[in-house]
Order: structure tokens, then sequence, then C-alpha cells
């Protein structure tokens, strides 16, 4: 049980709740952007708390075949089960591993909050050098994500252009920086077949898809929908059913 308690404390501090990412950003401690690329839970993402299985392996002794049955080993039982998992602690996803990853559900708000978690997260966690993001949504909830203005992530590297978009003339100019980008690193990974493909292409992009039928004309679609590697990027899509995915 002391392993247990241990283990889920270490996810507590490694995954903290928004409210806490919130407070390490405003304050500026030292757990400010304490993930880089270099790390192995780089892009490690909270989404909230629940049940996983325990990262303890219990091991329970057999009874021999011809030996008589111990009642004390149904307890045993009893105990493996109990501690074979860990209840109501930090659930994550790798945004890494998992380029394409879809917010599915038909309560808008509860949608919004979960891509905003993830998103204070990233930029809570990660230096902006590293990952930045680019946000796409519907002009009415343009104060739903008016807390991202304030972000460096949310600029490209030369400072020149914020990466979000609510309209059309905003999208088409947002998304011909990122077509460019991304059609760039191709061409670079076709040019050196030989390179080191563990490398992390950076800084690495994260799409924020809140509206997806204002990118249903532009060309980086076919990007966004079959994310790879090579691009360095990962996309975060909002719908209300998944065959909108």
């Amino acid at each position: 049980r002391d392993k247990m308690q241990y283990n889920a404390g270490v996810l507590e501090r490694k995954y903290p709740s928004v409210e806490e990412a919130a407070q390490i950003g405003i304050n500026a401690t030292p757990a400010l952007w304490n993930k880089s690329s270099v790390h192995d839970d780089f892009l490690d993402v909270r989404l909230g708390t629940g049940d996983i299985p325990s990262f303890n392996e219990i091991e329970t002794p057999k009874e021999q075949i011809m030996a008589e049955h111990d009642p004390l080993n149904n307890k045993t039982e009893e105990i493996k089960l109990a501690m074979s998992t860990l209840k109501d602690v930090p659930v994550s996803i790798s945004l890494y591993d998992n380029r394409f990853a879809g917010i599915v559900s038909s309560d808008r708000e509860k949608a919004l909050n979960i891509a905003r978690t993830m998103s204070v997260q990233i930029a809570s966690a990660h230096p902006y050098t590293d990952v930045r993001m680019c946000v796409v949504f519907p002009m009415k909830e343009r104060d739903h994500w008016n807390y991202m203005r304030y972000l460096p992530h949310v600029w490209t590297p030369d400072g020149k252009l914020r990466l979000m978009c609510c309209d059309k003339n905003s999208v088409g100019d947002v998304m011909y920086f990122m077509s460019e980008m991304i059609r760039g690193r191709l061409e670079k990974v076709k040019e050196a077949a030989n390179g080191d493909k563990d490398k992390k292409v950076l800084p690495h992009y994260i799409f924020v898809i809140a509206d997806s039928s204002l990118l249903a004309e532009e060309a980086i679609a076919k990007y966004i929908l079959n994310p790879t590697p090579d691009m360095g990027i990962s996309v975060i899509m909002l719908a209300d059913s998944a065959d909108k995915l």
C-alpha cells in the first residue's frame, strides 16, 4: 500500500491539475517549462483522473498440486486484486506518440474544458522553443480561447504572426505559414534520407482544432488529418460525434 501511495504521489507531481498548472505559469515557479524535448514524458498531458493499472507487479504463492488448500490463499488473491489498480489518479496521453487525438462530446462545454486543460498544461510544462500551438476556433467561442493570446507558444518563431484564427482571413494567413513550414520539413526529410529518424522535429506544433469547417478548403487539411512524425505536429480535434473527426 505504501508503494501505491508513493506512485499516486509521483503521478500527482508529474501531472498537476489544470489549476496547479495555471499557477505554475502565473507565479513562474521552478516547475515552469520543466519538460523539454529530451525528456521521456515530452508532450505527456493530463486528461483528468481515473483508475489505471498499478506499476507494481504483485506475486502470490501458488499452491502445490497435491497440497491441501490454504484458505489464506483466497485472501492473498483478494489483496492482489485490490492492489492491482491505482484509483483516482491522473490519467494522461502522450501527444508525441499519439499524433491525432479527438475530443468527442455532445456537451460542447465539456469538450472545451478538456481542450483548455490540455492547452494550459502544454504551455505550463513545455518551453515555447520546443512546443508551439496553433488554434482554430469559431468566432462565437472567441472568449473561451482569449487566454491563449498571452502565451508565447502561439506565436511564430519570428514573432510576426499569432497562430490563432477564427475566420477565413486569419485562417488563410495562419494556414499558409503552417503549410509552408510542414512542406519545408518534408522536403528536408527527402534530402536527408539517411538522417537520424529518432531525432525530434522542433519546435513541435500542436494544432487545436475547435472548428474543422474553417479548414475545409485549406490545402493543409491533408496534413492535419494524417500527421506523421516527419511533420513535427500533433492534432487535437473537437467534435460532437466520432464520425466528424
